[in-house]
């Protein structure tokens, strides 16, 4: 069974499978993001959350403020939208199989001096942090070993702490 119409047959069998439809239909949530002003927000991260499994999805919105988000997510979602110096914002989101919807999200820009200051990234404070030239208080040292979850920005590591307090969180 190995002359040519077995091999014919194999390969016909694989490209079946190859151009089968998926079985899993996405879901497809899209909208626009605008300031206050109803005016266009460019680059705004638009995440389909699932807190329950920790797991996000993420699009930007494009220049004129629109996103598309297709997703196999289900359930009870959180979408969330976020950019720098506006506040965040986020509304709850049911998703079954093969559902479209269009959402739109309007963000506020941050006016208060601590809360634009809390939104900057870490890196915006790192690169203030008058460093060593050498050794392990170097800018070097520092970057490697804390920087890792400090770019992450979660409420945990983005708190003040006494001296005292940072050797058991390191």
């Amino acid at each position: 069974m190995e002359g040519p119409s077995f091999h014919r047959l194999a390969l016909f069998a694989g490209l079946s499978l190859l151009s089968a439809p998926a079985t899993v239909a996405a879901a497809v949530v899209e909208g626009t993001v605008t300031d206050a002003g109803k005016h266009p927000v460019a680059s705004a991260m638009v995440s389909a959350r699932d807190d329950a499994h920790g797991y996000y999805e993420t699009v930007y919105s494009d220049a004129a403020g629109h996103f598309r988000l297709a997703t196999t997510q289900q359930g009870d979602l959180v979408l969330r939208v976020r950019k720098l110096s506006f506040a965040d914002a986020s509304r709850p989101l049911r998703l079954v199989t093969s559902s479209a919807m269009t959402v739109d999200l309007s963000l506020t820009p941050l006016t208060d001096p601590q809360d634009i200051l809390e939104n900057l990234p870490p890196s915006a404070h790192f690169s203030k942090i008058p460093f060593d030239d050498t050794g392990p208080n170097s800018r070097a040292a520092i970057q490697m070993t804390c920087t890792n979850c400090h770019s992450l920005g979660s409420a945990f590591n983005r708190i003040p702490r006494l001296t005292e307090e940072w050797p058991p969180v390191i």
